[in-house]
């Protein structure tokens, strides 16, 4: 069923949200203040690699909750980069 096909995606997402979110990143570290353009592609990614999300009824939810995975996944990503910097001194 579709909303089984939604949970799997849910799950697989969590799980690469870190990717995407280091993707947009690195595409785009030279721009200052490029923080909704970043979110806007890894949504659009999301989307891309997930066709199912768009059958969701109430897209307002599922864009919320990506953006919820988007924070967490920014959150561990600077925790690794800390994590780098403090190795690195």
């Amino acid at each position: 069923s579709d909303d089984e096909k939604i949970e799997i995606a849910k799950k697989h997402i969590n799980e690469i949200m870190l990717k995407l979110v280091t993707d947009a990143e690195v595409d785009y570290r030279e721009w200052a203040k490029a923080g909704e353009v970043k979110r806007s592609q890894v949504i659009n990614k999301v989307f891309e690699m997930y066709p199912v999300l768009s059958t969701v009824a109430n897209q307002e939810d599922i864009i919320a909750w990506i953006d919820e995975a988007i924070d967490e996944a920014l959150k561990t990503m600077r925790d690794i980069f800390k994590q780098n910097e403090d190795k690195t001194e």
